[in-house]
């Protein structure tokens, strides 16, 4: 019965824990990679102090895209919202077209 791949003698030992060379990336850097994967290299590997100029304005144009994303959701519906109040507008005045 095999009971699964045996250590060699040779073969190099097993990583238990933190290295210096491949750190520990916890949880709540997770979402900072996903939200910004340039901020979290800097902040990750250059040990960029959150509190620089160039981090600041990065964050204000973040702002100011998730801005312009939620006036573009709304302005979206809207255009939706009237094409389908003109298709309706159309549709009886087609209506009363053909019952005339």
């Amino acid at each position: 019965m095999d009971r699964g791949p045996r250590n060699d003698p040779g073969d190099p030992p097993a990583v238990t824990g933190p290295r210096e060379d491949r750190p520990d990336i916890w949880a709540s850097e997770v979402g900072d990679f996903a939200y910004c994967a340039r901020s979290w290299w800097l902040r990750r590997v250059q040990r960029v102090a959150i509190e620089t100029p160039e981090m600041t304005a990065g964050t204000q144009a973040h702002a100011r895209v998730g801005d312009l994303v939620a006036e573009t959701v709304v302005l979206d519906r809207v255009v939706r919202g009237c094409a389908g109040v003109a298709v309706l507008i159309a549709g009886v005045i087609g209506y009363l077209w053909l019952v005339r």
